[in-house]
């Protein structure tokens, strides 16, 4: 466990947003089905973060080529035309091997590749972490059940681990045919739709990892999604990649008599029989990464930093930071700063339906602005790397300030931060690391567990520090 000590002061200088790890996971995927070279440009340097080494490994695992540059990413995918596992004798099920795909940590990389492995008819074992696969799976296992597939989990003493495959059990029917090929195999045949209706307040991920496998099934398919749809930014990132790689897909709307009331409902329609084309496609930087980055000036007037390789005109869920913190702090440009005395009694409560990732760095602002403040659509940040409502609860608490929780809400009270007098943990979170760390810059304090920042930003202490802050192991 890494333990650093970070010494207050002003943050100043020019620092580059690290690459979208959104963007990244789904360019290198599209990348990796389709026919040609595709190439992946960054201008973050050649550093990967954990989750992006997931992906990575699993497809090379799948059997794409991928060369890292330092500017830039080549992906040899494997085409129209070629099995994703290796060829060998499957006349006996029973002696097939499981490939093995090492997730780590990385739920992003789990959820889009499922749907894309079920489509092999080939067993493969997802391996890592045991608390992954803790995570809300249940799409894809009623999916599975449904059609008769293998979805068992299981665990050893190192890690936990999730069998799959496509492959028709006794007496159920088939849905599979070989990724990438767009044709039904010997034993894969279903030409019709499929359909599938997902409970959309769960995760936008089930429908990103369907979206990714269903143009290659001979009929494709049809996801209804039952209101309210939340990171929908997120769905349109993948429609949008999915488009640069040849791939179409569309919204369908229409209203449906459910009962006594008029219910709005909308289906992604993705035909079937495609194939995904090689492109050149340039990524972003991460706007769920520079909201730490811009939350630093917010609480200190002193601090400037420009924050370079962010588009304007992202469709990134979390580019929403700026107008929330501007929500929270709700003070007039020429008002004294975010601690003036003039605290208002009652924030305005914040949905965070649609920007999970936001939360922690939000509840810290929240808490050093010293008005506190209240926010809705709470309940998913209890399923992320860790139980980020508890985890912040926690830590808020060394710094002096009180917070309450219900079943999907947390409230920051008002309050003033106060130098925490113990260690900070990061609950092996790499979000609650960072939002923790922005907190340290206004009182300095002790944190553990950081290196928890591995999963989506191994560069970040260096961006910090290149900023003119005070960074020490202890």
């Amino acid at each position: 466990m890494i333990v650093l000590r970070i010494r207050p002061g002003h943050a100043r200088g020019t620092v580059a947003a690290p690459a979208s790890k959104s963007q990244l996971h789904r360019a290198l995927i599209a990348a990796a089905l389709s026919e040609g070279e595709s190439r992946i440009n960054r201008t973050d340097g050649p550093a990967f973060s954990e989750d992006i080494l997931a992906t990575i490994d699993c497809l090379k695992a799948l059997g794409c080529e991928i060369v890292p540059g330092d500017s830039a990413i080549t992906v040899r995918g494997m085409g129209k035309d070629r099995r994703v596992v290796p060829a060998e004798n499957t006349t006996d099920k029973k002696e097939q091997t499981p490939l093995i795909l090492p997730v780590r940590a990385s739920g992003s990389t789990l959820r889009f590749l499922i749907p894309l492995v079920l489509s092999l008819g080939h067993p493969v074992r997802f391996v890592g972490e045991k608390s992954l696969f803790e995570r809300p799976l249940t799409v894809y296992e009623e999916l599975c059940q449904q059609y008769g597939m293998t979805f068992r989990r299981g665990e050893t003493k190192e890690e936990a681990f999730l069998d799959i495959c496509g492959r028709k059990e006794e007496n159920a029917s088939v849905i599979s045919s070989p990724a990438g090929s767009g044709q039904p195999g010997p034993e894969y045949t279903r030409l019709e739709p499929m359909a599938i209706t997902i409970d959309s307040h769960i995760s936008s991920q089930f429908v990103t990892g369907l979206l990714f496998a269903l143009p290659l099934f001979p009929g494709g398919g049809r996801i209804e999604l039952i209101q309210p749809i939340v990171s929908r930014p997120y769905i349109e990132m993948t429609r949008q990649i999915l488009e640069r790689f040849g791939i179409r897909t569309c919204w369908e709307k229409k209203a449906i008599q459910e009962r006594e009331a008029i219910q709005e409902r909308e289906t992604l329609l993705i035909p079937g029989g495609q194939h995904y084309t090689a492109a050149n496609i340039s990524i972003e930087g991460d706007e769920s990464q520079a909201a730490f980055l811009k939350a630093i000036p917010l609480l200190d007037p002193e601090s400037e930093i420009t924050i370079t390789n962010l588009d304007p005109e992202t469709l990134q869920g979390d580019r929403r930071f700026d107008e929330m913190a501007r929500s929270i702090l709700e003070q007039d440009p020429q008002e004294d700063g975010p601690q003036k005395e003039n605290l208002r009694e009652e924030p305005a409560p914040i949905d965070l339906s649609d920007t999970p990732d936001l939360g922690p760095i939000l509840f810290a602002l929240a808490a050093a602005c010293g008005r506190g403040g209240t926010f809705m659509g709470t309940a998913r940040l209890r399923g992320k790397e860790s139980d980020r409502i508890r985890a912040m609860a926690e830590e808020l608490d060394k710094f002096g300030m009180q917070t309450k929780t219900g079943e999907d809400s947390f409230t920051i009270l008002p309050g003033r931060l106060q130098t925490p007098e113990e260690p900070l943990d990061g609950h092996g979170d790499h979000r609650i690391v960072m939002a923790l760390v922005v907190l340290l810059i206004r009182t300095g304090g002790v944190i553990q567990g950081t290196e928890a920042v591995n999963k989506s930003d191994p560069a970040f202490f260096e961006r910090i520090a290149s900023l003119g802050i005070q960074i020490e192991p202890v």
